[in-house]
């Protein structure tokens, strides 16, 4: 069994001071207590992330249906030139959707790791 002390050593500062401010005096620092705290962070910094690309691409999507339009015309055409013309006007629209999928993964991602936290609390709990 680990005393106090070493329990501080593996925690943030911000993590102890967000633990004092929640519990008040130190009666027995408990590493479950401190384990919730940093996921209850972690939570609920990912959970803002989330609502801000969710905002942005809300705000920023592109126009997908003009996009269809001209991946339709690029499928008709036998113009090499008109269909090199055509894919380059498509590229932005693939780029903005390949953008915003490749930042909800790092996200899906982060949202694995304060998962994991929660299970080391449930655990410690054990």
């Amino acid at each position: 069994m680990t005393n106090g002390l070493d329990v501080l050593n593996e925690f943030t500062k911000e993590e102890i001071i967000a633990f004092v401010r929640e519990k008040g005096f130190f009666l027995r620092i408990s590493r479950r207590d401190l384990l919730f705290i940093r996921w209850k962070t972690a939570s609920e910094k990912l959970m803002a992330d989330f609502d801000a690309e969710l905002a942005r691409w809300a705000t920023d999507k592109p126009d997908f249906a003009k996009r269809d339009a001209l991946a339709v015309q690029c499928n008709a055409t036998t113009d090499i030139q008109e269909k090199i013309r055509l894919l380059r006007e498509i590229e932005p629209y693939d780029k903005a959707l390949h953008d915003h999928l490749m930042r909800t993964r790092k996200l899906d991602a982060r949202q694995k790791a304060v998962d994991r936290m929660y299970r080391d609390i449930e655990r410690e709990a054990a």
